[in-house]
């Protein structure tokens, strides 16, 4: 597995940076805390490498990089001739997109299980009293829910919320 290099391919000093930042996003019992939590450390860094090169390679952020041929990592940058090191929004939206991703491939999660069910057509899914009613198209498209960019960036949890701000 590669190895995690802060300034390299990550931005966190160590996956206990990356549990202060995830426990400041989410409650331990909400199903983000709960699954980032039942993790292993070689999963969370596993997902947040992932997320880094996403996040990292996806959008043209501000200014330039200081170290433009030396820096691997779109940060820290020059902003308006300031030196910008990684802003808190970057670091959280590489968790969201990480947490997220994770989730919906986790057939285990609650949202992996709704999206496993969109996707197989199903519309209306009932366990003793409680009931989930899905949209109506028999053709789901799995690239729209929820809603994500074209690399796979989710939309509003990730890019408005926390990258926005930092790019062109």
């Amino acid at each position: 597995m590669l190895n995690a290099v802060k300034g390299k391919n990550t931005y966190f000093e160590d996956i206990a940076e990356a549990d202060l930042y995830v426990n400041s996003l989410y409650s331990s019992d909400s199903p983000e805390g709960k699954f980032w939590s039942s993790l292993s450390e070689s999963d969370k860094q596993r997902l947040i490498l992932s997320a880094t090169r996403l996040i990292d390679r996806t959008f043209q952020y501000l200014g330039v990089k200081a170290c433009r041929f030396l820096q691997p990592l779109s940060f820290p940058r020059i902003i308006q001739g300031i030196f910008t090191p990684v802003p808190d929004d970057i670091k959280m939206g590489i968790l969201v997109q990480a947490i997220k991703s994770a989730m919906e491939s986790d057939p285990n999660s609650q949202s992996g299980k709704a999206l496993a069910m969109l996707k197989s057509g199903i519309k209306t899914y009932k366990v003793h009293d409680a009931s989930v009613e899905f949209s109506s198209s028999s053709a789901v498209d799995s690239t729209k829910l929820p809603h994500r960019l074209s690399n796979g960036v989710f939309i509003d949890e990730v890019y408005y919320e926390f990258i926005e701000p930092w790019t062109y």
